[in-house]
């Protein structure tokens, strides 16, 4: 409720350009509210065999990706994992769009909080708190159970379709303490500095976002990896307590998890070190659950001398 006002001075694309983003919206509201979210998830892992070559770049990314992550994997593992992960990147795009346009309330009854405590000791040292996490398939399910647990503020970027943008950051404004783009040094500063109360802020900084800001180190099979320094300097700078925070869809229990994990010698004054104490950190936690980390991103595309590898 804290947050019901902060989505009115949001800017409404009504352009007629975005008017058949706008009619697809009505058709998924209508869907979306005629089904469960898990018959969402469902259709969405059927995506991949229903829309063929139009995701045929991304499973090719996935595909690359798992070759050079999981060298020493056969041909016939790499292939069955690539169908895996395809079938789960289709249930997060359909279970993201259904908490954008219908109530929270399944993910929220069917969600757990795992070692909660490593939370609770953070908070009881009254310093900011840092979330680092990964880029997972139900990353904005299990985000939903999060900011029901903390109030948390939350790093992000633009979706492509403006309509979709507008949708997802009027929901996430009415869950989340406040959302920070990653470009908005000075929203950041501000959340950084606040001594009004304990901050908690969140980012999932596993991308590859170019030579200038990152340093190379290991991650998984590869040796040279574009990662991003400043989330051990913001750690560092601000004097934060850094927590992993882990997503997870548990098939078993049909449950969204959240897991809270210590990150030991982190963060440090060498940025390179912190770097792979945290790429070392998502590897462990992606191997237990390979298919559902957000393949499809060119991961290893910076290379170290500048040139980007062909994908």
């Amino acid at each position: 409720m804290r947050n019901k006002r902060k989505d009115r001075n949001l800017e409404i694309p009504w352009q007629f350009r975005y008017w058949g983003w706008w009619v697809l919206s009505g058709i998924l509201w209508l869907l979306f509210h005629a089904i469960t979210i898990d018959a969402a998830r469902s259709l969405g892992r059927k995506l991949p065999n229903i829309l063929g070559g139009l995701l045929k770049k991304r499973a090719r990314y996935v595909r690359q990706n798992l070759k050079l992550a999981f060298p020493d994997w056969s041909d016939e593992n790499i292939e069955n994992l690539v169908e895996e992960c395809m079938q789960e990147t289709g249930a997060c795009l359909l279970e993201t769009a259904y908490l954008t346009l219908c109530p929270i309330g399944e993910v929220l009854a069917r969600s757990e909080v795992i070692d909660r405590h490593v939370l609770d000791t953070a908070l009881a040292t009254g310093k900011n708190i840092l979330l680092l996490s990964a880029h997972y398939t139900c990353m904005d399910s299990c985000g939903i159970v999060m900011a029901n647990d903390i109030n948390v503020d939350v790093i992000y970027r633009h979706q492509n379709s403006a309509v979709a943008d507008y949708l997802m950051k009027r929901n996430r404004l009415k869950i989340y303490g406040s959302m920070i783009h990653k470009d908005d040094t000075t929203h950041l500063l501000r959340v950084l500095k606040d001594k009004q109360r304990q901050r908690i802020v969140w980012m999932a900084p596993d991308q590859d976002f170019g030579k200038q800001r990152s340093a190379f180190v290991p991650f998984l099979g590869v040796d040279k990896v574009a990662t991003l320094k400043i989330p051990s300097r913001i750690a560092s700078v601000h004097d934060m307590v850094p927590i992993y925070i882990e997503f997870r869809y548990d098939k078993t229990s049909a449950k969204w998890q959240i897991k809270y994990k210590e990150i030991h010698d982190y963060p440090t004054y060498n940025l390179v070190q912190d770097a792979e104490t945290l790429n070392k950190t998502i590897g462990e936690s992606v191997k237990e659950c390979p298919e559902q980390y957000y393949w499809v991103h060119r991961r290893f595309k910076t290379l170290e001398n500048g040139e980007t590898r062909p994908y």
